[in-house]
């Protein structure tokens, strides 16, 4: 029997950071679904940079919030977010002239494809940015990573189960960790892969449109394959050319989805494992595939 190496440390890590922060089970699953989504050459270029210790995807998907405390990796610690001026669910909006005048997600992912793109960058800076890439796209799908309320949400508290955590955590881990709690961690894989195909041509958001492309898009990875070297391939080409534009249109989409979905729409005291749960899980789970489509898109594009 063939044993899929990547899938059983994929599951490994999340049994042991089950309660830990889209901390790391999101970023995990961000990583996995990306690796599934890899052309062979780009995953071989893509091991080959990764340090040993730091693969599959789905391990390296955590890399970012392992180091950023350190003294070393300080400097990263504003690339994991962006610090909108907002007041949702009022007003939202992200303003790239203003919200990132210095670091921010956005600019981590311009820069971090600039240099893993560039062949004659040192592997080590390569690797680093290829490390930092593959996280800071799944920080960029998490909406209180794209909130300035409240400082993305920390100063802001509810209640889950029971006990109170800020809704910057019950975001990362808690709506997620009951999830996989209710489907069971050895099929929660499958279950978000299955949900790939529906969520494929809308994660191109900043193609040409091409009818043609369109058709190839089932549930089967030979034709996610074909549509990543035709379609997202023109998507990323168009990325490329345009600078910050497809990043900034997902920031901004998923910050719009505190005005429109109201994230902050509960009472004191509420459980938020309950009705809000029911209300928000799909959308996370929406926002965790289209963060390893395009992570996929990314890399198939640039290695």
């Amino acid at each position: 029997m063939k044993i899929d190496v990547s899938r059983v440390v994929f599951f490994l890590i999340l049994r042991i950071y089950c309660v830990t922060a889209w901390g790391f089970i999101g970023h995990e699953l961000v990583g996995a679904l990306a690796q599934e989504l890899l052309l062979p050459s780009t995953l071989e270029t893509v091991m080959n940079l990764l340090p040993v210790n730091e693969r599959p995807l789905s391990k390296a998907a955590t890399w970012a919030d392992r180091v950023k405390s350190k003294q070393a990796y300080k400097w990263s610690q504003p690339l994991h977010y962006i610090n909108t001026n907002d007041d949702p669910p009022r007003y939202c909006n992200v303003d790239f002239s203003t919200d990132c005048t210095q670091n921010c997600a956005i600019k981590a992912i311009i820069n971090a494809t600039d240099i893993l793109s560039n062949s004659k960058e040192t592997k080590l800076r390569r690797q680093e940015s290829l490390l930092m890439l593959i996280h800071i796209v799944g920080d960029l799908h998490q909406p209180f990573h794209v909130l300035g309320l409240g400082e993305g949400g920390n100063s802001v508290k509810g209640t889950f189960g029971g006990n109170k955590f800020s809704m910057h955590q019950i975001w990362d881990t808690m709506l997620l960790d009951k999830r996989l709690k209710l489907i069971g961690k050895s099929d929660y894989l499958d279950v978000l892969k299955s949900k790939i195909a529906i969520e494929l041509s809308y994660a191109a958001t900043c193609a040409p449109e091409d009818n043609a492309v369109h058709a190839l898009i089932t549930d089967t990875k030979t034709s996610l394959l074909a549509c990543f070297t035709d379609y997202l391939k023109q998507y990323f080409r168009y990325m490329f050319s345009h600078n910050y534009i497809c990043p900034f249109k997902w920031a901004y989409e998923v910050n719009q989805y505190h005005c429109t979905d109201g994230t902050l729409n509960f009472t004191q005291g509420e459980d938020l494992s309950l009705d809000y749960y029911d209300r928000h899980i799909e959308a996370i789970e929406r926002f965790i595939i289209l963060a390893g489509v395009r992570l996929a898109g990314i890399l198939n594009q640039i290695l």
